[in-house]
């Protein structure tokens, strides 16, 4: 699988959305493209169906495992599923 979504990271009033691109994605994690790096143990959400401004039963935590830069402003970044934030 490849293609853009969207991600959410943050909470409360520092909670922002993000547009990233899919790289791949498994039953145990995704990897992505962003033009940001993030620290590893960050945790986001992909909001999966639509309007990513409310919670989704659909919607996915992970956790940053690994981020790399790969070219100027572009970071390989790898996350895992995980079941709470």
């Amino acid at each position: 699988m490849s293609g853009r979504a969207t991600i959410k990271i943050g909470e409360g009033n520092k909670e922002r959305s993000l547009t990233i691109k899919v790289r791949d994605l498994s039953k145990t994690g995704m990897g992505f493209l962003h033009n940001e790096p993030m620290e590893t143990e960050t945790y986001f959400t992909l909001c999966l169906g639509g309007d990513s401004s409310r919670k989704r039963e659909s919607d996915i935590c992970f956790r940053v495992i690994s981020c790399r830069a790969v070219g100027d402003d572009c970071y390989s970044i790898g996350a895992k599923i995980c079941t709470a934030i």
